[in-house]
């Protein structure tokens, strides 16, 4: 037995006896008389102390295994407290017998016993087995809440590291249609391999990173939308006034929204698309005007999950969403540097 179980049945032992000698003050006249027989009453706190004590709770930890409080917790509570009160009943009768006839000559037709005493045992009793249920209940209570949010995080990570991986690659062959069409000129294909190569860059550095800084992320959103306005010219119009950059946020959000405002709107002379990007009260708010098209295409709920997902893994704020008739606005939490 090591030190420290060796301390916790010493001080087990001495609750046991200071426990004995307040219960026979309630049976003898005063103190004065337990001091003269000290010996008699360590001997009896002990004797009823120690069965008591340890014999309830070996029957509390097997009750425990064959009744799991969550399963059953007040059937379990019942059983522990009718087993209790039985074993403690017939243990303080046997040794109050044992007693009888080892110190004061009792003899099987001569015992008797005091019933205040045997019910003053049973009150105790239902006190410390009430008490230690209780504490055993709430402690495997929070433990099984741990565990339910061990959980749930171990879900959204799992989720979250399939939900970085998700970025539409016909955007990778659009480009490169794009690219080919501007093989003769030379200052305009440079300059759109340049932003190809930031934004697949970009994409390589922080797919397994949860948060990237603001600043970075808005130099790929410009990258972005500049090698769709190359596809598109004129009929797409962007603007992104955003002046305090001091946050941090979920990579490839803002692309997620963008691709979700070109993938399901029109986008020509007559119908030209605008994405406004801009910054109010620790969010980024995105907008962009309404012209949705008629297909059949998957809906951009898809897009929107994706990013509340990843979100809750890092943040109790929700993203805002609001739709009218002329416009689509997603607003995402800006986080704390460092988060």
């Amino acid at each position: 037995m090591n030190n420290k179980n060796i301390i916790k049945h010493s001080k087990h032992i001495l609750l046991i006896l200071i426990l004995g000698f307040l219960v026979m003050l309630l049976f003898l006249s005063d103190f004065k008389t337990i001091k003269n027989h000290i010996f008699l009453s360590i001997l009896s706190s002990l004797a009823y102390g120690l069965p008591l004590a340890f014999g309830n709770a070996y029957i509390a930890k097997y009750l425990s295994k064959t009744i799991p409080w969550h399963k059953s917790p007040v059937k379990g509570l019942i059983i522990r407290l009718l087993v209790s009160f039985t074993y403690s009943a017939v243990i303080t009768v046997i040794i109050n017998f044992l007693l009888s006839i080892g110190f004061y000559e009792a003899t099987l037709s001569t015992y008797t016993i005091s019933l205040k005493f045997v019910l003053l045992i049973m009150i105790i009793t239902f006190i410390v087995t009430f008490s230690l249920y209780s504490i055993g209940f709430f402690k495997e209570w929070k433990k099984a809440i741990i565990r339910e949010e061990e959980l749930k995080r171990n879900i959204l990570e799992l989720e979250y590291a399939s939900l970085k991986n998700q970025v539409n690659p016909h955007f990778l062959f659009n480009s490169l249609n794009v690219l080919t069409s501007l093989v003769g000129k030379n200052d305009d294909a440079v300059k759109y391999i340049k932003k190809l190569s930031d934004v697949y860059r970009y994409l390589l550095e922080n797919k397994d990173k949860q948060t990237v800084s603001l600043e970075t992320e808005l130099k790929f959103t410009e990258a972005y939308i500049y090698l769709h306005k190359i596809r598109f010219g004129e009929n797409l119009k962007s603007k992104i006034n955003v002046s305090d950059k001091n946050f941090s946020i979920v990579p490839l959000s803002l692309q997620m929204l963008i691709e979700n405002a070109i993938k399901h709107n029109i986008i020509s002379e007559d119908e030209p698309l605008s994405i406004d990007i801009s910054s109010s009260d620790k969010y980024i708010i995105v907008k962009n005007n309404l012209q949705v098209k008629n297909t059949r295409e998957i809906s951009l709920n898809i897009g929107l999950e994706n990013i509340k997902k990843r979100y809750s893994y890092l943040t109790d704020k929700e993203i805002v969403i609001k739709k009218n008739n002329d416009s689509f606005v997603v607003k995402l939490p800006l986080l704390k540097i460092g988060f």
